[in-house]
């Protein structure tokens, strides 16, 4: 065991408590029997183990290079390991790559980056693979977290494929989607449909070997003419909600040189990144822009999508309301009844606006008894009948029985300006909208000042 001496120092230092059971006892018989080849490969598996669990740590030393990638610290220790005694994982020979390349390629994709980096790699990371991984994760950080755009589901598709393009050099990746177009690939018509797109069923995949069996569509991204040296794996999309179902199609096409069998389950396996991300995506943006209490846009969503709705309007020459509204005296509801009842009041006032307004209409709370309410495509005198479904007939809130107050009736004030006469600009019409606002509490409350190309006007119900 004269020979071993660096390996028996190694398993000396290690926590070899930390190890389970099994490979506890081989290195205990290993070291009895004095078989040193196994004893090495035994400490190199202990030595894998412990740094996937976290009770060994890699260590460089400042101001050189020290013995390389071979030193490792003992968690919660002052240990410092030289793992060059080691042994290096043997090779396998070309009869056994060949049968283990050929036995599972479903397995090889789902354990390609966990199963064969856990013991001789994770000593001797490549600096290549280190870099790449470092790319991909700060791309995946470009998916702007907080853009109400990313609920879109065509931009965030779109933006995830564009992620998985950037590492995929030799495939070309196309989305879509059954609901929404964006910059996806459109649905086909009639006369852009093949065959098989016609009568696939529901959560088929699907391989398709010539491109002139791909949507027309398709082949003008791909430049391709009818019969392009092309394959190509189509899988469903499942979209971010549990009861979405499939949502549309990954077309993941490649040269010739790849087979059925292994694209199909690549491209099955990026379909379920992009549902995953997009869920993930999804859930992170909605509790960025949503208001917890009321359950509406808050005012980060509010500054970033006003915008956005004004730029739509815009070039497609529609003219958009923006109404501001703030309840009547908030601060004594709160005084008298409690927060708690203040923010049952907030709830309900949010709900009973939605349900006032059309589904293309955003409701945001931008302050703290102040909401926005965007009204796409409403010109001042459709904005003036939809007001008058809401202004002056007070919101009715039931309050908890223990009050003894039963039903508190609220009132709000409106500012409301249209675009484009009150002003071209987010910031302008928001500014005029606020200061309408304050004439309505000024003339009493309970009430709208509405902009109009004559002037201002007020818009009140008559008490009944």
């Amino acid at each position: 065991m004269a020979g071993n001496s660096g390996i028996l120092e190694i398993l000396d230092q290690l926590p070899l408590e930390q190890l389970d059971a099994g490979l506890r006892a081989g290195i205990e018989s290993a070291r009895l029997q004095g078989d040193s080849a196994q004893l090495g490969l035994l400490a190199r598996r202990a030595v894998g183990d412990l740094l996937l669990s976290g009770d060994l740590v890699r260590v460089a030393v400042a101001g050189g290079s020290r013995n390389g990638n071979n030193l490792l610290l003992v968690h919660g220790t002052s240990r410092l390991l030289d793992c060059a005694a080691l042994p290096r994982e043997p090779e396998a020979r070309p009869a056994e790559s060949a049968a283990a390349a050929g036995s599972s390629a479903e397995d090889e994709l789902e354990t390609e980056h966990s199963v064969p980096a856990t013991r001789d790699t994770l000593l001797t990371p490549r600096r290549q693979d280190i870099v790449e991984m470092l790319n991909a994760m700060e791309q995946a950080q470009d998916l702007a977290v907080g853009d109400p755009r990313a609920d879109d589901p065509w931009v965030m598709v779109n933006r995830i494929l564009e992620l998985l393009q950037a590492y995929l050099p030799d495939l070309q990746l196309h989305a879509q989607l059954t609901v929404v177009q964006g910059e996806l690939l459109p649905q086909p018509d009639l006369s852009d449909m093949p065959f098989w797109l016609r009568h696939r069923r529901v959560g088929q995949s699907l391989w398709i070997p010539v491109a002139s069996e791909l949507p027309a569509s398709l082949r003008h991204r791909l430049l391709l003419s009818g019969e392009g040296s092309v394959v190509t794996a189509v899988v469903p999309i499942v979209g971010p909600a549990a009861e979405d179902g499939e949502t549309g199609l990954l077309y993941v096409t490649g040269t010739e040189s790849w087979d059925a069998e292994t694209l199909l389950k690549l491209a099955r396996r990026l379909s379920v990144f992009v549902s995953r991300r997009w869920r993930c995506q999804r859930d992170v943006n909605r509790r960025v822009l949503t208001d917890s209490l009321t359950g509406v846009p808050n005012r980060a969503f509010f500054d970033t999508q006003f915008p956005l709705e004004l730029e739509r309007v815009r070039r497609s020459d529609q003219p958009l309301t923006l109404v501001i509204g703030d309840l009547d005296h908030f601060k004594t509801i709160n005084d008298t009844y409690g927060h708690q009842c203040g923010d049952l009041v907030l709830r309900s006032v949010a709900r009973q606006l939605l349900a006032a307004l059309r589904r293309i209409d955003v409701v945001c709370r931008i302050g703290g008894e102040e909401f926005a309410c965007i009204l796409p495509s409403t010109s001042s005198e459709e904005a003036r009948e939809v007001l008058a479904r809401i202004v002056g007939r007070p919101f009715k809130v039931n309050l908890p029985p223990e009050l003894g107050v039963g039903v508190l009736s609220i009132t709000v004030s409106f500012g409301a300006v249209t675009f484009p006469q009150a002003g071209s600009s987010a910031g302008e019409l928001h500014r005029k909208a606020d200061a309408l606002l304050y004439q309505a509490k000024e003339r009493g409350r309970n009430r709208c000042c509405l902009w109009t190309n004559t002037g201002i006007i007020e818009l009140q119900q008559s008490p009944n």
